[in-house]
C-alpha cells in the first residue's frame, strides 16, 4: 500500500522512498529485539514465552490459509470454482514435474487467473 501511495503521490522515486520508510522501522525494531531476546536466550520464561509465541503464530497462518482456501475455491454464491481448482491441481502437478521456484507459479497462475478472468 505504501508504494502504490507512493507512486501516486511522487511517482517512482515516491514509491521507493514509501517503500524503504515503511520497511526501516521495521528492520530496526526486529534487529533490536533480536538483540534483547539473545541477550535472555538462556532464561527459561523468555524460552517459554518464545514456545507461546510460536504456537500463535502456527495458529495465525494457518487460519489465514483457510481464509485464503475458502475466498479462492467458493464463489460468491458458495459455489465451487472449478476453474480455480483445476488451476490448483494442475500447478501443483507441474510443481511436481518441473523444480522451478514457486514465486514462477505464482506469476504464471496469476498470468492465466487474468487472461480467464478468473473473478471470484
Amino acid at each position: 500500500m505504501a508504494t502504490y501511495v507512493g507512486e501516486k503521490v511522487g511517482g517512482i522515486i515516491g514509491s521507493i522512498v514509501a517503500t524503504i520508510s515503511f520497511v526501516i522501522p521495521a528492520i530496526v525494531s526486529m534487529y533490536f529485539v533480536y538483540k534483547l531476546f539473545d541477550k535472555f536466550k538462556d532464561n527459561k520464561r523468555v524460552n517459554k514465552a518464545l514456545k507461546l509465541i510460536r504456537a500463535s503464530t502456527y495458529a495465525t497462518i494457518l487460519v489465514s490459509c483457510f481464509t485464503v482456501i475458502k475466498n479462492t475455491v467458493l464463489t460468491n454464491s458458495n459455489q465451487l470454482n472449478f476453474k480455480v481448482i483445476l488451476l490448483g491441481i494442475s500447478l501443483y502437478f507441474c510443481m511436481k514435474k518441473k523444480k522451478l521456484h514457486p514465486l514462477i507459479y505464482m506469476a504464471i497462475s496469476g498470468v492465466i487467473g487474468i487472461v480467464f478472468s478468473f473473478n471470484m
